[in-house]
């Protein structure tokens, strides 16, 4: 919008001369101004002029338009505002490439701003030429958290600068004294999946954390999750692992980010497919299933456009990557071809959290389906930290083949709990009473990435040697020892 000179009021001085002269109206003009406008729009004024005994009084209103209606056709455009890089560091310098083109049929003087969170941080200047662009780089030392940013555009003209147009964003930088992660329930996501976020949070600092939010969200969209650890002081040893849900009603590509108090500590891409072709799914109870009890899955066709019937098979089925356990899960064929355009469930798979499963996986005891954990509670929102059974996520998987279409890995998540179960209130009553020991558990143990070198200390009641078993913080979804673990890094 351009800057616009006009005589805000006009006062008219009526000179004694002859009556005749006087009816005729024959006036002496006196202009009062100029006044700069800088933008359009209405703008009211109001004035009072003396001479001698007489006093006149005037006031209104002025329309503005915009200086480039009746000036020279065009304008100056923000094209385009790229940070770099996109997930700054805290301490890292981020460049702002601004692309500006300018439509005017003359070179325009110009400056750009880059404010952050309200305040101007850096500023360039030069000429731009008449309906060309040009390319200008605006600077920021990160700090960790979430800012806002805005780069405007100006024309300088005559020592004043007058907006042109303005670009607003927002930037997320990582904190360097946090390390985190998350995992997913499937390796797969479909249009519609509800997805378990597993995360983990570990502060570097020795002093710790207090009361740290955790959050997820997705790059350039809104928070769908936050939680505040009131009353707790998060340290290297008493780390954050927690978990969380989402539903993705949208197919797409997302880039999900781990948020503490504002800062990015991990991001991980997910692509969410598209209902297309055929879909199948192996659903597993979202709520945990108690110690004793048998957790029923379900194979479901979601979407099936065959027009012919068509024969399946399952096989290789493992829990927690471990193929004996197999053994010990049972399938029930609710249909023996999937018919054609058929919609539903075709197989049910029987997971019995029971001895022979803790036996099959070199547990001596079922509780160790859930073993003794560390961790962080927060009832009523306030948070403690303590050592008990868990709720523990197992890992289940399997092959399925179908006719014409080949093989297709499902996978899902089974969460065992130990409180409220028959063994919990057997332990209860007093009626198993075992003496805990304290092991060291390499992370070299099955089920656990090999080239991690750290230790962690876990309960077992009781553990007269190594025990493989499947520990919380170790294993969530099949991918943790690539994404959680060895990205972060935890083992120092």
């Amino acid at each position: 919008m351009g800057a616009r000179e006009v005589e805000v009021v006009r006062f008219r001085e009526l000179h004694r001369k002859p009556a005749i002269e006087r009816q005729r109206k024959f006036f002496n003009h006196r202009t009062v101004g100029p006044v700069r406008y800088t933008s359009s729009g209405q703008f009211g004024y109001h004035g009072t002029f003396s001479f001698g005994n007489f006093q006149k009084t005037a006031s209104g209103s002025i329309d503005v338009d915009d200086y480039s209606d009746n000036h020279d056709s065009g304008k100056l455009d923000i094209v385009a505002v790229s940070p770099s890089p996109s997930l700054p560091k805290d301490g890292e310098v981020v460049n702002f490439t601004v692309k500006v083109k300018n439509l005017y049929s003359t070179g325009q003087n110009m400056r750009l701003e880059l404010l952050v969170d309200g305040s101007v941080v850096d500023s360039a200047q030069g000429v731009i030429n008449a309906n060309s662009e040009k390319t200008f780089s605006l600077h920021w030392l990160a700090e960790a958290g979430q800012h806002s940013y805005t780069v405007k555009a100006y024309t300088l003209i005559g020592g004043q600068k007058f907006i042109r147009d303005e670009e607003r964003g927002s930037v997320i930088v990582s904190s360097s004294q946090l390390l985190g992660g998350f995992d997913i329930s499937s390796a797969e996501v479909y249009q519609g999946d509800t997805v378990v976020f597993h995360y983990i949070v570990r502060p570097t600092e020795s002093a710790g954390l207090k009361n740290p939010t955790v959050s997820l969200q997705i790059e350039g969209g809104d928070r769908f999750f936050s939680k505040t650890y009131y009353g707790a002081t998060v340290t290297w040893d008493n780390y954050i692992d927690d978990r969380t849900e989402y539903k993705f009603s949208e197919a797409g590509n997302y880039t999900v980010l781990l948020l503490v108090n504002g800062a990015v500590v991990y991001s991980k891409n997910i692509e969410v497919k598209p209902l297309q072709g055929m879909v199948v799914k192996l659903d597993c109870p979202e709520e945990p299933v108690l110690l004793g009890e048998t957790a029923i899955c379900k194979i479901v066709v979601e979407n099936n456009p065959v027009n012919q019937d068509l024969y399946y098979s399952i096989s290789s089925k493992k829990l927690d990557y471990n193929s004996n356990a197999g053994n010990v899960i049972s399938i029930s064929r609710l249909k023996d071809i999937i018919p054609a355009g058929y919609l539903g469930q075709i197989a049910q798979i029987n997971v019995p959290l029971d001895e022979n499963l803790a036996s099959a996986l070199g547990l001596d005891d079922v509780r160790d389906l859930t073993p003794y954990t560390t961790h962080w509670v927060c009832p009523d929102g306030s948070c403690y930290y303590t050592r008990d059974r868990s709720d523990t996520p197992h890992y289940l998987s399997m092959a399925l083949w179908i006719e014409n279409l080949g093989g297709k890995n499902l996978d899902n998540v089974i969460i065992a709990r130990y409180e409220g179960s028959k063994y919990w209130n057997e332990d209860a009553n007093g009626g198993i009473k075992k003496g805990a020991l304290m092991i060291i558990a390499p992370l070299g143990l099955a089920y656990v990435p090999v080239d991690y070198m750290g230790t962690v200390i876990v309960e077992m009641t009781p553990a007269p040697k190594p025990v493989k078993t499947i520990i919380q913080v170790f294993l969530f979804a099949k991918s943790i020892g690539q994404s959680i673990w060895k990205e972060i890094n935890f083992g120092g």
